[in-house]
């Protein structure tokens, strides 16, 4: 795979959009300059497409490697995709059929491309979905998956997607919460029109990539075990004020994503809002508010 170079701050970005984003950081780098000697921030925009993996530079002392892998999403016909980002952590040691063999013998087998220690692990940090409707999430099951990252058809952007769905954190967007008796129009048609995410679409496409109430009660080895967190995030301003929004997702939500969600908050709140003793109380320093918490305040 190709590796992001730079050592200035660098951003992936869908290849198609990466000129017009481009031409806007220069202006926006001009105006940044002024008062800093004419000198602006170093800002490196690299171009990635849907199956494309990119590494990224390691630091002194970081033994594993670590990779940025896109995939297509769908934002009504606008170029977008989501990533996932994975540690590779390099097997180390003998694997156990090697275990007590002369190191001279050892030596032999190595230097005839016989691998002697432990196969690497791959481990999916963090998954990204970018802006995107809830097709563009659903897992293909046509990749098939051997492995969790291994695709016997090479549909390697179907597989990285459903990597980012077996991170330990995901971020997911959200933005439309109305359920059928809330809404004045059929919202989770306008969801697809805009290319977004409707929350009576979200166990469809966590379903798809495994999540459900079996996999919730873990110790399977499934896609729960690995993952500690989702974060939903963009939701529209029509389901201000804060107090309103979260009650209804956390109503909205199928008891088994609810006990992994959080929802970011911080840039939906008013000042009225960040003024209330609910969201002193359960707003966290990243921004975020965990449903759980959110529930058993607002039971007491």
């Amino acid at each position: 795979s190709a590796s992001l170079q730079s050592r200035a701050a660098t951003y992936v970005a869908p290849a198609a959009l990466v000129s017009g984003l481009k031409r806007a950081m220069e202006a926006m780098a001009e105006v940044d300059a002024v008062g800093r000697g004419g000198v602006a921030a170093a800002i490196e925009i690299v171009g990635m497409v849907g199956g494309q993996e990119m590494r990224i530079p390691g630091r002194k002392g970081w033994e594993d490697a670590f990779f940025v892998r896109a995939f297509d999403v769908d934002h009504a016909g606008h170029p977008a995709l989501g990533y996932v980002v994975v540690r590779r952590i390099r097997g180390r040691g003998l694997r156990k059929e090697y275990f007590g063999m002369e190191r001279k013998r050892l030596k032999e087998l190595k230097s005839s491309g016989v691998r002697i220690s432990p196969d690497d692990e791959e481990v999916f940090e963090l998954g990204y979905t970018g802006d995107t409707s809830s097709a563009g999430l659903m897992h293909d099951p046509a990749s098939r998956v051997i492995d969790d990252h291994v695709a016997v058809d090479s549909r390697r952007s179907s597989v990285y997607r459903h990597q980012a769905f077996r991170a330990r954190l995901l971020l997911c967007e959200l933005t439309f919460i109305d359920d059928d008796f809330q809404a004045k129009r059929d919202t989770r048609d306008l969801a697809r029109e805009r290319g977004h995410v409707h929350i009576l679409d979200l166990a469809a496409v966590f379903g798809s990539h495994g999540w459900n109430a079996a996999a919730a009660k873990g110790g399977s080895g499934g896609v729960w075990d690995g993952m500690q967190s989702v974060i939903f995030y963009h939701v529209s301003m029509r389901y201000h004020p804060v107090d309103f929004m979260l009650k209804t997702i956390a109503r909205l939500l199928p008891p088994w994503l609810l006990s992994k969600a959080q929802v970011a908050v911080s840039a939906f709140l008013s000042r009225e809002d960040e003024k209330t003793q609910l969201v002193k109380n359960i707003c966290q320093k990243n921004g975020c508010v965990n449903l759980v918490d959110y529930m058993a305040q607002t039971k007491n």
